[in-house]
């Protein structure tokens, strides 16, 4: 396999991909910033995701100012059986 430049496979250097997730928070200056430092460490590549917050939080948890909206929101997260909007996923 060939990603660019970057022969890939038993016998070649490791390719390494830098996962960033939702660490950007939707911010595009930040996620610059995450994608420069993944450069600067080594990565050949980054992973992000995006994701509906609306849809995967409970109106509680998306409104409330102490929440970051991420991991440690998760026990506030909708479930299955908490909202119709629960077929909203992840893309990565």
């Amino acid at each position: 396999m060939q990603v660019n430049s970057h022969v890939i496979d038993d016998a070649s250097d490791m390719y390494v991909i830098a996962e960033i997730g939702h660490n950007h928070q939707g911010n595009v200056e930040k996620c610059k910033e995450l994608f420069r430092a993944a450069k600067s460490a080594g990565a050949h590549a980054v992973k992000l995701q995006k994701r509906d917050n609306r849809a995967l939080f409970t109106r509680e948890a998306f409104e409330s100012p102490t929440t970051t909206r991420t991991a440690s929101a998760r026990p506030m997260a909708r479930t299955a059986s908490s909202s119709s909007s629960a077929g909203t996923s992840t893309s990565s």
